[in-house]
């Protein structure tokens, strides 16, 4: 492939101040595009912060209309900046489970095992009162749709014999003609 690549440009390529510039160019464009791309922002927009603070001005004042002078409100915009920042919260340590808690755990486990376990002996006390007959009826109800479903494909494939054998009584025999306008006559001169 670098050799292809060798064999299309010009012998001299290395020595070109063409081809050196096009290469600094190229390495500037990626690496502007790159520090764009990846930059972060660092907060709101001192516009932003501007609204805020007059909302929060004009919540203390109680809704009146006072000149504010513009170092008051830029100290407001840090003040509400600083604050709309998150904290940092620092990791809890995993508190032991008291005695209690524990025992409260064991015995609610006992009981949702001993539920389940009552659900389960219900069930099967009732599959034994069903007993075989309810396995047989299954199975006879699914030799019952196996007929069934062999009998709509038989079905199935008479109907389509006899729509082809229609079709053939049908169909007229095709004559074909010389083409073109022969319903006006011959013409041939």
């Amino acid at each position: 492939m670098a050799s292809g690549l060798a064999d299309m440009l010009p012998v001299d390529w290395k020595g070109d101040p063409r081809f050196i510039g096009i290469i600094g160019v190229v390495a500037f464009l990626v690496l502007v595009s790159t520090f764009f791309m990846f930059r972060g922002k660092k907060g709101p927009s001192k516009k932003t912060l501007q609204k805020k603070a007059k909302k929060a001005e004009k919540g203390k004042d109680g809704g009146g209309k006072e000149k504010v002078s513009p170092s008051a409100s830029a100290e407001a915009t840090d003040v509400q900046a600083k604050s709309d920042m998150p904290e940092k919260l620092k990791k809890q340590k995993k508190v032991a489970a008291t005695e209690e808690e524990k025992q409260a755990k064991k015995a609610e486990a006992d009981r949702r095992k001993q539920q389940s376990l009552a659900a389960f002996r219900q069930r099967m006390t009732e599959e034994e009162k069903k007993g075989p007959t309810s396995k047989a009826a299954a199975a006879a109800k699914k030799q019952a749709l196996a007929e069934q479903l062999s009998a709509e494909e038989k079905q199935k494939e008479m109907f389509k014999k006899a729509q082809e054998r229609n079709k053939k009584a049908q169909a007229p025999q095709i004559t074909a003609s010389k083409g073109g306008f022969a319903a006006l006559g011959d013409d041939s001169d």
